[in-house]
């Protein structure tokens, strides 16, 4: 059985290589050229003939008059493409000895091949390498890409010292640039500068699978590369961000009960990913109290109609209470520490989430996860009726409206409305205008709570 713990967005690297082409065209060897190939393999080394100067043989041996400077020009062309080297640097071509050119080793292969490489030319070309892959991208691929750098990633450091060669030489042939010939050669590739690291984000999801954790991106080979990789650098790149470990740093984790990762549940409550909690929170619960390293996880607990309350002990003001822009819900953010034990991250009105460890194995090393267990009831979280009693009076404290709706979330219509008379008349109200607000308040709650059953 496979479950998906949760879903997140990785970074994929590729690089984008600045290249310098060296290539020639062969062409076919001509008559002079191959006899004085053949001449030089095979007089160089003899003794009657080693001697000779090469446009002596030209003139006695194959009659050509005047051959200094067709000699001079097949030998400056065969030197110039590396078929000949000299062994003299200071006299002309055409007077060099057979004993002073050696036929190259490439100059054998022309030889063989009957072809000889034209003056090499040198152009200058871009490719994107996907080193995962590994494969030479397209253009079109490359759109997919940009410069700007994902919050998790696969680590690009890994790929620094690659160089695609053999893909590019693969490449070049079908990449129709304007000056390729299909006849053409290429005699080397080199990089110019350090590769520019692009990125790709692709959607991946934490499995777990017979008690084993599992990373699982969209292509297999991506897929195969990433669970390969050694489990700290699993647990440290993708598992800490992907299931927000790295927010409850300083939490009493070794408190919390250990769930078995082969029941996938915990005294009969389903668990869940910590960053997913929110989802799983009913439709029909009006109001949380949410941890607040739990808060930072999951922006989207904040819903229509629904009350959030949670704790900062650094706030600068007793309470700070923001309402959703189009004011359907609200936000109350207390000054004190988290208010229940260590291991409760959210109560509501009929539940409360109880941290659990998840023992899972990561390749082969042993991990407790972070995860979160609804418990059918609250006793779990003793004290909710004294945060609520502490709130409703620390709102109280100023007769606003925006403040004043806030304790209907939790109390019954008669609880609240004695109570908001109490403090509108501790406030110099009068008895018709206490009502009158009253009235407002209980109109201004009842369409919030229209609203969040319209969802």
């Amino acid at each position: 059985m496979t479950i998906s713990l949760t879903k997140f967005r990785v970074g994929l690297p590729a690089l984008r290589f600045s290249v310098q082409i060296t290539h020639s065209v062969p062409r076919i060897v001509t008559a002079f050229e191959r006899i004085t190939l053949v001449m030089c393999d095979r007089l160089s080394g003899d003794p009657l003939f080693r001697r000779l100067p090469l446009v002596r043989a030209f003139e006695d041996f194959l009659c050509v008059p005047d051959a200094a400077p067709l000699v001079n020009a097949v030998i400056n062309e065969l030197i110039t493409v590396g078929a000949v080297a000299p062994r003299r640097k200071d006299c002309d071509p055409q007077w060099l000895r057979f004993e002073e050119l050696e036929i190259t080793s490439a100059g054998q292969q022309m030889l063989a091949d009957n072809q000889i490489e034209a003056r090499s030319q040198v152009h200058e070309e871009s490719f994107l390498f996907d080193p995962i892959g590994p494969r030479i991208l397209s253009e079109e691929d490359a759109l997919r890409y940009s410069s700007q750098s994902p919050a998790i990633r696969v680590n690009p450091e890994v790929f620094q010292n690659l160089f695609p060669e053999n893909l590019i030489r693969e490449w070049i042939p079908n990449a129709r640039f304007p000056w390729w010939r299909p006849q053409a050669r290429i005699q080397g590739l080199r990089p110019i500068a350090e590769p520019e690291i692009l990125w790709r984000e692709v959607m991946a999801s934490v499995d777990l699978r017979d008690g084993r954790i599992a990373l699982q991106l969209p292509n297999e080979t991506e897929t195969e590369y990433i669970n390969c990789l050694p489990a700290a650098e699993i647990v440290g790149r993708f598992l800490t961000p992907a299931l927000g470990l790295d927010k409850l740093r300083g939490e009493r984790l070794e408190t919390w009960p250990i769930v078995s990762s082969s029941s996938g549940d915990s005294g009969g409550g389903q668990w869940v990913a910590l960053p997913r909690f929110a989802e799983t929170i009913p439709d029909s619960v009006r109001w949380c109290i949410v941890h607040p390293k739990l808060l930072s996880l999951a922006v989207s607990v904040q819903a229509q109609g629904r009350l959030i309350v949670s704790y900062d002990p650094n706030l600068s003001h007793d309470l700070a209470v923001r309402w959703n822009s189009d004011g359907a819900g609200c936000q109350v953010m207390e000054r004190g520490d988290w208010p229940f034990p260590d291991s409760v991250l959210c109560v509501c009105e009929t539940q409360a989430l109880i941290g659990h460890c998840l023992r899972v194995r990561v390749q082969d090393e042993e991990v407790l996860l972070p995860v979160g267990v609804w418990t059918a009831n609250t006793t779990s979280a003793p004290g909710e009726a004294d945060v609520f009693r502490d709130l409703a009076s620390r709102l109280r404290q100023v007769p606003d409206e925006d403040r004043l709706v806030i304790p209907r979330w939790w109390q019954r219509r008669e609880t609240f409305e004695t109570q908001t008379r109490q403090t509108l008349a501790q406030a110099g109200y009068s008895m018709s205008e206490a009502e009158a607000l009253i009235a407002r308040l209980e109109t201004r709650f009842t369409n919030i709570q229209k609203r969040r059953g319209a969802r």
